[in-house]
């Protein structure tokens, strides 16, 4: 948990920077991975948990960006196409969303390959990110609809698509430099992800799997592997983005 006085709201919430030298930060010459360490996704998960206005525009930028992160690492138009499906309901034991990333989809694959579906675990945090910023569960629409809001054309959609990003990475810019960590944006999400899980030993199917890979030579290999992973394990799996890997 955020230790006491860590940072401050001001009614609207927006945050107040901490004293000048109150915040360790890293020193001259230490390196760090080019994307958000688990440990630094913490601390903007503890930021949001604590922040009294999920709406505001800083907790919203840092729940925007955990829902990426959530989401296998989603690029940002794959999550703006995410649609409600029955396998999604809180009835089920163990909820998913199903998707083929947009990559894949716009990719010309080889004859005889089809668009494999990927399916991303709602482990809890996921759960409660989707309370707050997700439309109400009614399968066939659209989860986040307010990202597209009127955009009709393709142009417009991807107008809608490139302000999300900019105003996430604005916003949380001033966040994780009142945290101490390093700034992220949207597209460090997916980079987070995969090393989350190759530091747990996840394998490397089921991680190529997870994120929309198309079918690498290991994975090829695996694919039989693939096959038998339960939606048990792969929220198993994805359980472990939000745990200290032993090994960084």
């Amino acid at each position: 948990m955020l230790r006491q006085g860590s940072f401050l709201f001001r009614p609207q919430g927006s945050i107040l920077f901490r004293p000048k030298g109150s915040v360790p930060r890293a020193r001259r010459g230490q390196t760090h991975a080019p994307f958000p360490t688990v440990e630094e996704v913490l601390r903007l998960w503890e930021y949001w948990l604590a922040s009294p206005d999920k709406q505001s525009k800083y907790a919203r930028a840092v729940g925007r960006w955990l829902l990426l992160y959530c989401l296998n690492g989603m690029n940002t138009i794959d999550m703006v196409k995410l649609v409600w499906t029955e396998k999604a309901a809180v009835s089920q034991k163990f909820p998913q969303f199903v998707f083929i990333r947009s990559k894949i989809d716009r990719a010309n694959k080889p004859i005889g390959k089809q668009l494999d579906e990927t399916s991303v675990p709602i482990i809890p945090q996921l759960q409660q990110l989707l309370d707050v910023y997700a439309s109400p569960y009614s399968p066939g629409e659209l989860v986040f609809p307010d990202i597209f809001l009127n955009a009709i054309t393709d142009e417009q959609k991807s107008i809608r698509v490139h302000d999300f990003n900019r105003r996430i990475s604005k916003n949380i810019k001033d966040v994780c430099e009142s945290l101490g960590i390093q700034c992220v944006t949207p597209q460090y999400a997916r980079n987070s992800f995969i090393s989350a899980l190759a530091h747990h030993g996840v394998m490397t199917a089921y991680i190529d799997y997870a994120v929309g890979h198309a079918t690498s030579e290991v994975s090829a290999l695996l694919a039989g592997y693939i096959s038998n992973v339960t939606p048990a394990m792969m929220q198993a799996f994805n359980e472990k983005i939000f745990v200290v890997p032993p090994i960084q």
